[in-house]
């Protein structure tokens, strides 16, 4: 990872560069257009992103329960997990300079002390199973998420392995009084 490495928040003036980003990642996430991202950006818990070198490398959009969004993969959490608050990572892209580098980990670390900072104790993300994402599957099980349930799109074309990883509550500091 570069010694530079800077998470910060996702602005408007950050989305052509975001898209253009996500778009050379497909089929690995969605295409999507600015408007679309523009308005995943404003519902998100959780727009980070990660830039090294005045370039970006990487960036994560993470959902809260509850947001009308009509992904098929949300709704699926939603239903399966009522009663429980979770962060939904709805894409986490990484440039292709930036695989390897430990840019995604730096990522879903942002994303994870975001969820623990609101008491929130699930994330849930997807990870394509067709087309296949091997890396992806590596990198999501090395965090330590744990596949769930699976869903079919598209007559079978399209099938998603459906995530979860808890997330601890922080460690409060020793009571000194």
């Amino acid at each position: 990872m570069s010694p530079d490495l800077r998470l910060r928040p996702i602005t408007d003036a950050d989305l052509p560069v975001l898209v253009a980003l996500n778009n050379a990642a497909v089929p690995n996430v969605d295409e999507i257009s600015s408007e679309r991202l523009a308005d995943l950006v404003r519902m998100a818990a959780v727009p980070v992103l990660a830039e090294s070198d005045g370039v970006v490398r990487g960036f994560a959009l993470a959902l809260p329960t509850g947001a009308d969004y009509v992904s098929r993969n949300y709704r699926w959490f939603g239903l399966h997990y009522p009663d429980r608050d979770f962060h939904y990572v709805d894409r986490i892209v990484v440039g292709a300079d930036g695989r390897g580098s430990g840019v995604g980990a730096a990522l879903y670390r942002a994303v994870i002390e975001a969820t623990r900072r609101v008491d929130v104790h699930m994330i849930t993300c997807e990870v394509n199973i067709v087309p296949p994402n091997p890396g992806s599957m590596r990198f999501h099980q090395r965090l330590g998420f744990t596949r769930v349930g699976v869903l079919i799109h598209d007559r079978g074309d399209y099938q998603v392995a459906l995530l979860t990883l808890s997330v601890p509550e922080a460690e409060s500091a020793p009571d000194t009084a």
